[in-house]
C-alpha cells in the first residue's frame, strides 16, 4: 500500500512539473502572438496562429494570413494572467483578452484570440479556427 502511494505520489509530481513546462511554453507563444499583433508585425503573428485557425482566416477575408489579421484590430490584451494546460490544449488570460492555445507537430499554437467572456455562454472570440 505504501508503494502504491509513493508511486501515485511520484507520477503526479511529475506530471506537476510536465504542466509547468507546457505553461511556460504556452506563456511563451501567447507572449509572441500578442508582441507581433501590437508591433503590426502580422507576418510574425500569423506564424503563431494555429494552421485550421489561419487557414480559416485566409479563406473569409480572401486575402493573405497578414492582411486578413491586420483587418481584424484585435484588442490590446492588457497585462497577462493566469495561464492554464489541458494536455494539449491551453488558455491564457488576459486583462482584455483570453487566447486559446493547443499544440501543433509539438510547437504551441494560437487557435482563438480576441475572446470575451460571456456569463453563461462559451467565450465570443473575434478570431478563431473551425
Amino acid at each position: 500500500m505504501l508503494r502504491l502511494v509513493s508511486l501515485t505520489l511520484s507520477g503526479l509530481l511529475l506530471c506537476s512539473a510536465c504542466s509547468s513546462g507546457h505553461e511556460d511554453d504556452v506563456r511563451r507563444t501567447a507572449r509572441e502572438f500578442e508582441q507581433a499583433v501590437e508591433a503590426g508585425d502580422w507576418a510574425r503573428a500569423c506564424a503563431q496562429l494555429a494552421p485550421t485557425t489561419r487557414d480559416d482566416l485566409v479563406q473569409s477575408a480572401g486575402a493573405p494570413c497578414d492582411e486578413a489579421l491586420a483587418d481584424e484590430r484585435l484588442p490590446p490584451p492588457g497585462s497577462a494572467g493566469e495561464v492554464a494546460v489541458f494536455g494539449t490544449t491551453g488558455q491564457v488570460r488576459y486583462d482584455h483578452d483570453t487566447l486559446f492555445l493547443s499544440r501543433h507537430d509539438g510547437d504551441w499554437r494560437v487557435d482563438a484570440a480576441g475572446c470575451t467572456v460571456r456569463h453563461s455562454k462559451p467565450y465570443d472570440c473575434q478570431l478563431q479556427g473551425g
